[in-house]
C-alpha cells in the first residue's frame, strides 16, 4: 500500500511497518507502567498533525480504533481524553471519517446496530 509522497518518508515508515500497530499492541500492555500514557500522548500528537487524507488508511484507523478500545477508566483518564479528542477533533474537520470508526453488529434478527466506541470511551471517563 503505497501512500502519496505527499505525506512524507516517516509517515510512509509508519505506515508500512506497521509502527502504529505495535505501539497500540505496547500501550495495551502498559509494560513498563508508564508506557500507555506516552503512547496515549503520542497518538494524539499523531492525529493531530495528520494530514485527513491518510487516517483511512487501514494501518492508521484500526490502531487508532484498538487504542480507543484501551481508553474508559484507566490510570491515565487525562491522557485518555486529549486522545479521544483529537479524534473528534478530526471529526469535526472532516464527519465522513466517522464511519470508518463506527463498529457493526449483526443482531439474531438480522438487523444491524452500530457503535461508536469513542463515545463509550469518553463516557465512561466521566
Amino acid at each position: 500500500a503505497v501512500v502519496s509522497t505527499q505525506s512524507g518518508p516517516c509517515v510512509e515508515y509508519l505506515l508500512q511497518n506497521n509502527v502504529l500497530c505495535l505501539l497500540q499492541q505496547y500501550a495495551l500492555k502498559d509494560t513498563p507502567a508508564g508506557l500507555r500514557k506516552l503512547i496515549l500522548s503520542f497518538f494524539e500528537q499523531l492525529v493531530q498533525k495528520l494530514q485527513i487524507s491518510v487516517i483511512p488508511h487501514v494501518n492508521v484507523h484500526k490502531p487508532l480504533q484498538n487504542m480507543i478500545l484501551v481508553c474508559g477508566g484507566g490510570k491515565y483518564p487525562l491522557s485518555e481524553i486529549n486522545f479521544l479528542t483529537s479524534i473528534i477533533s478530526k471529526f469535526h474537520q472532516n464527519p465522513s471519517l466517522v464511519s470508518l470508526f463506527m463498529n457493526e453488529t449483526k443482531l439474531k434478527n438480522g438487523k444491524s446496530h452500530f457503535e461508536l466506541r469513542l463515545v463509550d470511551a469518553l463516557i465512561s471517563l466521566s
